[in-house]
């Protein structure tokens, strides 16, 4: 009797492992089993993948701190060299940029994304991709106005809808709290300055909408023109900057990769032209890294936001 028990409970064992072997291989079956995914691009390019990537190699740091935001992290096999190990992993590859060809090929990526800026400047290495016949997708830096669909494609290509929607709804919840933190305060004018030609962001760039959030109104004007290094800044010049007398605050970015040199605090605080500044007068002039106020990634807009507010409310020592 005592055998039989025994014989018993290893079938059993038997039966258990049998059972989840076989539903491991059905969930698997199932996931390569899902739809083709088909959409397009900011090229204008239709991209169709057989199914939803599950290796994605991506050569824009925002892209692949969205796909980490939308829970993506897993389907991420290589980023630029660029990428900030405080959002993605340090395990996944760094690649050079413009990556090598084969380098692509030896990964088995199923995916390439390709920021829409960084591809126009880098016509070479598009060519070469698109002979290789590895699947890619182009994505412009998206604005606030059009995040929702944004990261809806998101979900769609890496086969994570539901968590997409989930991130766009914690997205606006963080909006939400730091609009009713700022609520409580004064509305700061304040003036982003991008080097030293005094260039800045333009109206719809996430920076301004940062600091909207954040409780400051942004000095912008319309009309201005997009700087010759960069299509992410427009020109102000410092005539037409140091005229701007009512700003409260002034935020200078650093890192910015420009051709022209970052502005310190000291080259503004210092700078006669703009003594008659309200911001200079009181010494509330702050540096904030550039990728902190204008890289539009949901993994750091938190800490972006909460920097922000605390810099338009700081009162200098």
């Amino acid at each position: 009797m005592e055998k039989c028990g025994k014989k018993s409970a290893v079938m059993e064992k038997i039966r258990q492992l049998l059972l989840a072997f076989l539903l491991i291989f059905f969930m698997n079956q199932s996931a390569y089993a899902s739809p083709k995914v088909l959409f397009l691009d900011d090229f204008g390019r239709i991209v169709e993948l057989p199914r939803p990537a599950v290796r994605i190699v991506s050569l824009s740091d925002a892209h692949a701190e969205n796909l980490v935001a939308v829970r993506a992290v897993k389907q991420i096999i290589g980023v630029g060299d660029t990428a900030d190990p405080k959002w993605i992993p340090k395990n996944v590859e760094r690649l050079s940029r413009p990556p090598i060809i084969e380098k692509l090929k030896e990964l088995k990526t199923d995916l390439v994304i390709v920021g829409a800026l960084w591809a126009s400047e880098n016509s070479a290495f598009m060519s070469a991709l698109s002979e290789s016949e590895l699947p890619f997708a182009v994505f412009a830096t998206p604005e606030f106005s059009s995040f929702e669909e944004y990261l809806r494609r998101f979900g769609r290509l890496t086969g994570r809808t539901r968590d997409s929607e989930h991130a766009f709804s914690v997205m606006m919840k963080s909006l939400q709290k730091t609009g009713v933190r700022s609520e409580k305060t004064d509305d700061p004018k304040v003036l982003i300055i991008a080097g030293a030609d005094y260039a800045t962001c333009p109206k719809d760039s996430w920076a301004s909408r940062i600091v909207e959030a954040s409780g400051g109104v942004p000095l912008l004007k319309d009309g201005l023109l997009r700087t010759a290094d960069s299509p992410l800044f427009v020109s102000y010049g410092q005539d037409e900057v140091s005229a701007i007398r009512d700003a409260d605050v002034i935020l200078t970015l650093t890192g910015t990769g420009r051709s022209v040199k970052d502005l310190s605090r000291d080259d503004i605080l210092n700078n006669p032209r703009m003594w008659r500044m309200e911001a200079v007068k009181k010494g509330r002039v702050w540096e904030i890294d550039a990728a902190t106020l204008m890289l539009p990634s949901l993994v750091r807009l938190e800490a972006s936001l909460k920097e922000c507010w605390t810099l338009i409310q700081r009162v200098p020592k």
